[in-house]
């Protein structure tokens, strides 16, 4: 199993400060995420997420429930993030529903919820564990003037190892995330660049997803597989700060990125 996470809020601050002081705009989310890596691959899990931002109703759920797109930093498998974002999924994730009930955090076993659901819950809970999502601890973190985050850490250990790594850092895990979200709330709004740049590739996937077009239908229009339209979109998500294919086809459009 791995350490406890190393709970110092002043190193932390002074660790996020000189982070963003010292890295060109388009590479801080890069070189933070990595940083968050390193931390949480050191307390034993294999990755992890981080939503947060400022949000209208957190119990929504889904991209509707923020206000602004929200800071995204993740290690997650890249197949299975572009997947989650350009679908929603968020809008019918159980483990974010039972979440958002909460105020500590919650383990999960993406397995077991899919006995208990139906489809399309059923169907979204088997491609997480298809993409070796299948266990994980997810917290949320409430500030006090509508600043919600979520942090979401996963494990390819089986299902006792899982339960034993739980019960070590569940603890160190809740601490680190209450710390960790006035820290980052404080750099949201110095991370994206202001005029982000579109491939023009990343431009005709949005150009078609604007015209209706499902992943699989601009596969098929542009002549490549349907895991690389979900990975350009990924890219345009990330690059537009963006949180769902609607949010980010508006924000190319309202800058010209793409034609309507």
């Amino acid at each position: 199993m791995g350490r406890n996470l190393l709970i110092n809020p002043a190193e932390m601050a002074d660790r996020l400060g000189s982070l963003v002081d010292a890295t060109p705009t388009d590479e801080a989310v890069p070189r933070l995420e990595r940083w968050l890596a390193d931390l949480i691959g050191g307390a034993g899990f294999d990755g992890y997420a981080w939503f947060s931002g400022r949000a209208f109703n957190p119990r929504r759920g889904g991209h509707d429930m923020w206000a602004v797109p929200p800071l995204f930093l993740n290690r997650f498998p890249p197949d299975w993030v572009a997947t989650y974002l350009s679908e929603d999924f968020g809008a019918i994730d159980p483990v974010v529903v039972e979440t958002l009930r909460r105020r500590l955090p919650y383990a999960w076993d993406a397995e077991q919820l899919a006995e208990t659901h139906a489809d399309p819950t059923r169907g979204f809970l088997n491609a997480a564990c298809d993409h070796q999502v299948r266990r994980g601890v997810t917290l949320p973190v409430y500030g006090p003037g509508g600043e919600f985050a979520l942090m979401s850490v996963i494990s390819r250990a089986g299902p006792a190892d899982f339960k034993r790594l739980v019960a070590e850092q569940a603890h160190a895990l809740h601490l680190f995330s209450l710390h960790l979200q006035p820290l980052l709330a404080g750099l949201e709004g110095t991370l994206a660049p202001s005029s982000p740049s579109l491939s023009p590739r990343e431009r005709e996937v949005l150009t078609w997803t604007a015209d209706g077009k499902t992943a699989a239908e601009i596969s098929l229009i542009l002549g490549i597989g349907e895991r690389t339209v979900l990975h350009h979109t990924y890219k345009a998500l990330r690059k537009l700060d963006s949180f769902s294919k609607p949010q980010a086809v508006a924000k190319a459009l309202r800058l010209g990125l793409i034609e309507p």
